[in-house]
């Protein structure tokens, strides 16, 4: 076993015993960009019988990341795309919510293999190209864990927790999908535009907080907490996040009331431009 991953299985082995004594940390992952090919995609276009060369292992067991990479193309743009192995029965491209605006794609969030209404592109090696239907998605934040490690911290599959990055820039992650089988293995996937705004590195730990629970303030600092969707309406003094906005969009939201004192985060600005919201103050005059 090479040192990094006997770090890494040190490292979740220390974790997992935190977690039975009630302290909650994750490692963290920050995912760019790559496709997973179906077999018939990668025959199309590589040739039938074509072996990937392995470039590194991944975290997760028998997951890899190949040499070989493809171009997706869209009408508003080119990507390059690291190929990761082995092959899926689908293919699934995962951008960022970035790239995917960039390449004039209407972003789509959606957990692996959940296909269905996302949008398609043209995907190109040389001479060769598929044109996708569909399949091109923006991944939900998810959290790997093997049964053993997901009794160790209380959860089971299909729970959601937050993760709270207690950095330079802290900020909690929230809805994170908990995904339990014995082929995972403990690892939070984040992608470059969640990572890069908590300043988390590419690879980092989290403190986790289970659903219903609060995390508190450490040494002073404010912990970005968001906001559940029955208090849109009723901000005190809260931090107005980028999920919040969201859910307001989800629930078929236009304005939001806010506290005075209520501060806006960059994303939620952002996010309130993207899904045509409005942001008020509740004494009136918009947020600027």
């Amino acid at each position: 076993m090479e040192l990094t991953a006997l770090r890494a299985a040190v490292e979740r082995v220390l974790l997992t015993e935190l977690a039975r004594k009630g302290e909650y940390f994750v490692p963290v992952s920050s995912s760019n960009r790559h496709i997973h090919l179906s077999q018939g995609d990668a025959d199309r276009l590589f040739g039938p019988g074509y072996l990937f060369e392995k470039l590194r292992d991944l975290v997760q067991p028998g997951q890899y990341a190949c040499k070989e990479q493809v171009v997706l193309e869209t009408p508003k743009g080119r990507l390059a795309l690291r190929v990761l192995g082995p092959c899926r029965k689908e293919t699934q491209v995962e951008l960022s919510l970035t790239e995917a605006i960039g390449l004039g794609l209407e972003p789509v969030v959606r957990m692996s293999g959940d296909l269905s209404g996302t949008p398609g592109g043209t995907i190109l090696h040389g001479d060769r190209r598929v044109d996708l239907p569909q399949g091109i998605m923006v991944a939900a934040r998810h959290l790997h864990m093997t049964p053993h490690q997901a009794q160790a911290y209380g959860l089971k599959d299909g729970d959601r927790v937050s993760l709270v990055a207690e950095g330079v820039r802290p900020t909690v992650f929230g809805g994170v999908v908990v995904r339990v089988g014995d082929t995972h293995l403990l690892e939070a996937h984040l992608d470059r535009d969640e990572t890069n705004a908590a300043a988390l590195s590419g690879q980092g730990l989290c403190r986790l907080i289970k659903e219903g629970e609060q995390p508190l303030p450490r040494r002073e600092e404010l912990v970005l907490s968001t906001v559940p969707a029955a208090k849109l309406e009723k901000f005190q003094r809260a931090l107005v996040t980028e999920e919040a906005v969201k859910a307001a969009h989800q629930g078929g939201q236009s304005v939001l009331l806010l506290d005075q004192k209520a501060i806006v985060t960059p994303l939620a600005r952002d996010a309130a431009l993207q899904y045509r919201i409005e942001l008020r103050r509740k004494q009136g005059g918009n947020i600027p």
